[in-house]
């Protein structure tokens, strides 16, 4: 999913969470990155990330980037007058501030949609640390559940789901930062529980 259909992804459940008005009166649909920042802070101090314990070093991450993107010149974080000129300012806006020309930006912005995601969707939260582990555990069991999910090749979750190894792997590669964060931390916690006996009798 590229960034500007994450904006308008993000938009429409900010505003589906807080009765088709935003977490504040004057907050904008088609806000900003820095009304984005804001967004955020309200939504912390409401209180809605506070299962989350990286979140305080995520607005902060949020914040440095954009502060450090707005002192630079080159590329400035204003678009020049000559790019997409027919366009609308937002949108002028969306198109020059790609993560390519503004990497700390997009990185910060992604970090905190996945803790809103979370949020939203009633993921259990996941850290930094607690995500490493899982995936070391993963990476170290990935051989043995491979013969033990034969022939079918698909994790079981428990409850009739399962994913697929491409999958798990796909959101670790990504990591604990990004889009789908959660959901691969509780995949691996469901693949732990559900597979331990079974891993335990196989080891020698």
């Amino acid at each position: 999913m590229n960034r500007r259909r994450r904006l308008d992804r993000l938009s429409d459940r900010v505003l589906a969470r807080h009765g088709g008005s935003g977490p504040s009166s004057d907050f904008p649909i088609d806000a900003d990155e820095d009304q984005w920042l804001a967004a955020f802070e309200a939504m912390g101090d409401a209180g809605h990330f506070a299962r989350e314990p990286d979140f305080p070093v995520a607005i902060a991450f949020f914040r440095a980037a954009l502060d450090a993107a707005h002192r630079q010149a080159d590329p400035p974080f204003d678009p020049p007058p000559k790019f997409r000129p027919l366009d609308s300012p937002r949108c002028r806006e969306r198109f020059w501030r790609s993560a390519d020309r503004f990497p700390d930006v997009a990185a910060g912005f992604d970090w905190l949609c996945e803790f809103f995601t979370r949020f939203h969707d009633g993921v259990p939260p996941v850290t930094e640390a607690e995500f490493a582990e899982l995936g070391a555990w993963f990476l170290a069991h990935e051989k043995r559940l491979w013969e033990l999910c034969w022939p079918s090749e698909l994790l079981e979750l428990g409850d009739g789901e399962a994913t697929s190894f491409g999958n798990v792997r796909w959101g670790l590669q990504k990591g604990a930062r990004k889009w789908g964060a959660g959901e691969t931390a509780e995949w691996i916690r469901q693949i732990r529980a559900n597979y331990f006996r079974r891993l335990a009798r196989a080891t020698p």
